[in-house]
């Protein structure tokens, strides 16, 4: 082969490679396209269901890690105990956690009025959302009817996770606080104000504890002042005594040293 076939081949050969990553590239662009226009990014509130909460008795929650369910008597909600993860407050008694009713009327207000970013219809593969049987769950039971939420794949193009709801040939794109709304584990509705409470009392006493113990301090600081005080006045007490009495000691030596010479006077006169 001579050198201008040669060139030539290489040519070729740099313009097949050019070719490629063109139609890789646009292929890629292609299916962006495809995507976007399936599942717009206009940010759109679209509903998903409007449920009365206070006709919910159940909520399960079915997760890779585990289930349970919360059960509503008469206005009290409360776990039930077939949950397969641990909802006990004492391994010991094996007394079941207490429910923050605030915590589930508040989830309650935001599931029931579920909004998606975007809804998908006439869908027949589900698989093609990371959607079937085994999926994430959570199922709101109602006395007369039952609203069932899959979770689904994240989509990173779109920025948001897959949702379907019963057996609808629907699929809703939700963003990630609603998904972390139906992803919630059995720890978020736990009523911690005793704990909360009993934490308190602890510190309370812990600094009610610490001014007794620095007011004894300071009642016994006064007593050791006091009583140093005292020693004092008895120290000076005693040094005046000791002092009067040598003072009363030399005046009676003078006295008497008066008295002798006296008489030897008297004596020499005689």
């Amino acid at each position: 082969m001579n050198r201008k076939s040669k060139r030539n081949l290489i040519v070729l050969l740099v313009l097949i490679v050019v070719l490629l990553i063109v139609f890789v590239f646009l292929k890629k662009n292609e299916d962006a396209d495809f995507m976007q226009e399936e599942v717009s990014t206009e940010e759109e509130s679209v509903p998903v269901v409007s449920i009365n909460k206070d006709e919910v008795t159940d909520i399960e929650f079915i997760r890779s890690d585990g289930s349970y369910t919360l059960h509503k008597d008469g206005d009290t909600w409360s776990y039930l105990e077939d949950a397969s993860i641990d909802i006990t407050e004492d391994a010991d008694t094996g007394t079941t956690r207490k429910v923050d009713q605030d915590t589930v009327s508040t989830y309650l207000d935001n599931i029931c009025a579920l909004t998606a970013r975007q809804e998908i219809t006439d869908v027949t593969d589900f698989s093609e959302y990371g959607i079937s049987e085994e999926s994430d769950s959570v199922t709101l039971q109602l006395a007369n009817d039952l609203y069932v939420f899959r979770i689904g794949d994240y989509n990173s193009l779109v920025t948001g996770y897959y949702l379907t709801v019963n057996d609808g040939s629907s699929v809703y794109l939700i963003d990630s606080s609603t998904y972390y709304l139906l992803h919630k584990d059995s720890s978020y509705f736990e009523d911690t104000s005793e704990e909360e409470s009993s934490e308190e009392t602890v510190e309370e006493n812990s600094e009610v504890s610490s001014e007794e113990g620095s007011e004894t301090e300071d009642v016994e600081a006064v007593n050791t002042e006091a009583e140093g005080v005292e020693a004092e006045s008895t120290e000076a007490e005693s040094t005046e005594t000791e002092s009067t009495e040598t003072e009363s000691t030399i005046t009676e030596n003078a006295g008497e040293e008066d008295a002798e010479a006296s008489n030897t006077e008297a004596e020499n006169v005689e």
